[in-house]
């Protein structure tokens, strides 16, 4: 596993310095598992929990841009299958497609 920054990242295109600071990561307050972050905690400012309309995951300030629906096997399975609901599924990705990143 890659070490996180010490600092906020720098980056120097055309001679500009332009400083990145550590995202806040947002978890949906509905994910019932959220995925530990526990090892990559250096790599954030903070880790919240939080409503997001859509996805499980997000950053802070990019909600509306930036999302990530994590589904399990299982998940993926009943949402695709003929014998079970879809309606939820389709409703989750319409709004994940409204996304620049989802």
């Amino acid at each position: 596993m890659r070490k996180p920054p010490g600092k906020p990242t720098s980056l120097r295109p055309q001679g500009i310095t332009i400083t990145l600071p550590k995202p806040t990561l947002i978890i949906d307050s509905m994910e019932q598992r959220p995925y530990s972050f526990r090892p990559f905690q250096k790599w954030f400012a903070a880790i919240e929990r939080r409503k997001l309309d859509a996805g499980d995951y997000s950053v802070a300030g990019l909600e509306d841009r930036v999302a990530v629906e994590r589904k399990s096997l299982q998940d993926l399975f009943n949402c695709c299958s003929p014998y079970h609901s879809r309606e939820a599924f389709v409703r989750a990705c319409e709004r994940l497609g409204k996304f620049d990143f989802g």
